[in-house]
């Protein structure tokens, strides 16, 4: 059952108009460039990491990894946080051995 209360009190104390910035990159083999199926082993390092511990998530596949930036009041402040995960996130793919690739739709699609 929905508490309409406490539903109440989030919304009050939520705040509008926040950016937020997604990225999602493919993980790849860095000899072949193939997709790896490694978004397990990504995912229990950054949950080591304080920062990326809260900021990635996997997609439909395991050869994907999403990157989100904290929610900031101007999109320079998310831009800022997108940036340090990003950097952190490509290093402890290097330190497991992969590379990443950013994905999206492609361009001629409509």
């Amino acid at each position: 059952m929905l508490d309409m209360p406490r539903a109440r009190e989030v919304f009050e104390a939520s705040d509008d108009f926040t950016v937020g910035i997604e990225e999602e990159f493919a993980i790849l083999d860095p000899d072949t460039l193939s997709l790896v199926q490694r978004y397990d082993d990504l995912k229990r390092a950054a949950d080591e990491d304080d920062v990326l511990r809260d900021r990635i998530a996997g997609e439909l596949i395991s050869s994907e990894i999403e990157i989100r930036s904290a929610k900031g009041t101007t999109f320079a402040d998310a831009l800022h946080s997108q940036r340090e995960a990003r950097a952190r996130m490509f290093r402890l793919a290097a330190d497991q051995g992969v590379r990443q690739a950013s994905t999206g739709p492609h361009p001629v699609i409509t």
